[in-house]
């Protein structure tokens, strides 16, 4: 399976995540279907995906900073496990904050 990610900087780590979920489904849905359900959204012009940062692996020492909290790990409480990935407002780019 061939994914284009469309990015101005790759990112090895989600890029082999979406391969091996993308793989999971095709072995899951069977390839028939699942090839199907590519060509209906391609037929579309994209598939959107959300990612989303859990607390555990990202590190969030800007938004504490932002929000005045202290930088202790039960600080990361006050920030939902999954948040939306930071995009800076200035350049756009998605990247850890």
């Amino acid at each position: 399976m061939d994914l284009k990610l469309k990015s101005v900087q790759g990112n090895d780590f989600v890029a082999k995540c979406l391969s091996l979920v993308m793989l999971f489904a095709k072995e899951w849905y069977g390839a028939a279907t699942f090839d199907q359900l590519m060509a209906e959204l391609a037929g579309q012009g994209a598939l959107a995906i959300k990612l989303q940062a859990d607390n555990d692996f990202y590190s969030h020492i800007k938004e504490l900073q932002r929000t005045n909290k202290p930088l202790l790990s039960s600080s990361l409480e006050s920030i939902p496990r999954l948040s939306p990935c930071h995009r800076d407002e200035k350049t756009g780019e998605v990247g850890g904050r």
